[in-house]
């Protein structure tokens, strides 16, 4: 008996919403994913996939703040994103006053993700925009996944 793709594979077309508990100290986020397409890829894997997104995103942000190696993103993220994000933490760096409480909260205080929004734009792009805190302060990060050689990888990581 041959079965088709539709009938092993179900076409999702509706929205996702869920809580994602990303460290397990926190309270559970909330997470949305929506399509533009109809898609036979999962619910679950784009829930996987939004989380994979926010944690790149929350450790690209510890990079920027010079609290952790890149080297951290290599498997994830193309190399001239990373060097995009180290030329930004340079910028950054050396733009911030030397001491303070602007200066203390962005270098001491965690990354604390606020609410991940995943949309599958096609068959091999997902957005994932991220917000998150550090302090007092919100930030957003966008992150594209696609496809490339069979598995996602990060093609843009953006923080704001």
């Amino acid at each position: 008996m041959d079965a088709s793709i539709e009938d092993t594979h179900p076409t999702i077309t509706g929205p996702y919403v869920n809580k994602v508990r990303i460290v397990a100290t926190m309270d559970p986020i909330p997470i949305r994913i929506a399509r533009c397409i109809p898609s036979t890829i999962s619910n679950e894997e784009c829930h996987h996939l939004a989380v994979v997104a926010c944690r790149n995103a929350c450790i690209a942000m510890d990079v920027v703040r010079q609290r952790l190696d890149s080297k951290m993103l290599e498997r994830y993220l193309k190399p001239e994103l990373i060097e995009r994000l180290l030329t930004f933490s340079k910028l950054l760096h050396q733009s911030r006053p030397k001491k303070g409480f602007v200066k203390d909260e962005l270098r001491h205080m965690p990354v604390v993700p606020q609410q991940i929004h995943g949309l599958l734009v096609g068959p091999e792009t997902y957005e994932v925009s991220v917000c998150f805190s550090i302090g007092e302060s919100h930030y957003w990060a966008n992150v594209v996944l696609q496809i490339e050689h069979g598995r996602w990888r990060c093609s843009l990581l953006d923080i704001g």
